[in-house]
């Protein structure tokens, strides 16, 4: 394990007040893993209340913003419906939602300038497409990036909430985007961790 390694696994043991094993920690390979490890400290159970909390809210406002005729689920695309390069209408959606929405990273790859050719090649790019995340990632990222308001580390009751933390702690400590933190990501191979 290196240093990146050891200090997210101290991260998140000082969050959710456990102590991490290093063999432990060793196998905890991916987001799902570590997700796994922390419920089984915490003896957990699978329910995932606030990702449907969450999605309600989401269909409400998307509802009264006139942005949607009939409810979304965790399956369908934000992309349809929001478009963060719109600023009013992505202001307005997170006004009325009442929690901090992280706008996703874009990279215009049908840029005709070739300055913005040469930018886009140099300029770090996400790891995914926009128009493919769907509302439980979107929702996900949501979550993580209002984490401190949203849970109570003292009550953690699922293992949704684990993965809301985690996710929050990884972006947090290295530097991803919220939308590319999925369950089978590893820590190593596809977030950069050493």
């Amino acid at each position: 394990m290196g240093l990146d390694s050891i200090e997210l696994v101290m991260e998140i043991e000082k969050y959710f007040g456990i102590s991490i094993s290093d063999p432990e920690a060793e196998k905890a390979t991916t987001i799902q893993e570590m997700v796994d490890t922390v419920a089984n400290h915490l003896n957990v159970t699978e329910s995932v209340d606030l990702q449907y909390e969450i999605l309600e809210r989401v269909n409400q406002t998307l509802l009264k913003l006139g942005l949607i005729e009939k409810k979304i689920d965790l399956t369908d695309y934000p992309s349809k419906y929001l478009f963060p390069d719109n600023k009013e209408i992505w202001n307005a959606f997170k006004n009325d939602l009442q929690l901090d929405v992280p706008k996703p990273e874009f990279i215009n790859r049908n840029t005709t300038s070739i300055i913005n050719k040469i930018i886009n090649v140099i300029k770090w790019s996400p790891f995914y497409e926009w128009t493919t995340i769907t509302f439980s990632q979107f929702i996900t990222a949501i979550c993580a990036n209002n984490y401190e308001e949203l849970l109570d580390r003292e009550n953690i009751k699922s293992k949704y909430e684990i993965y809301v933390a985690v996710t929050a702690i990884t972006v947090n400590k290295i530097g991803v985007d919220y939308y590319e933190i999925e369950p089978e990501k590893s820590f190593t191979n596809d977030l950069g961790v050493d």
